[in-house]
């Protein structure tokens, strides 16, 4: 009967020894499923972040590059204000000759 007994019990215990061995097993295999998925988010969030980067010095030079237009606008406008100011000149200048050519 302690035979028997002790033979049970070794039976339980090796069970539940396999048991554990089992759930170790089944850890260390999530554990490292868990680790790839966080190599795979590092990776992602790398791409993210280069994209980001990439993102703000694009807009950066649309910015740089807005603002030199702009101020090339602001120059050509000038010119063109002093070329029509200059037109009205020569245009003054013109009637002024063409009366007194009619006069003559």
């Amino acid at each position: 009967e302690e035979s028997t007994r002790m033979c049970a019990e070794v039976a339980t215990l090796h069970r539940q020894l396999q048991n554990a061995e089992e759930d170790r097993a089944k850890v260390v295999e999530e554990r490292s499923a868990a680790e790839k998925e966080r190599f795979r988010f590092e990776a992602e969030l790398t791409l993210v972040q280069t994209a980001r980067e990439e993102a703000v010095d694009t807009f950066a030079s649309v910015q740089h590059a807005a603002a030199a237009a702009d101020e090339q606008m602001k120059e050509l406008k000038a010119k063109l204000r002093q070329e029509e100011s200059r037109a009205d000149s020569l245009a003054e200048d013109l009637k002024e000759k063409m009366q007194e050519q009619m006069e003559c």
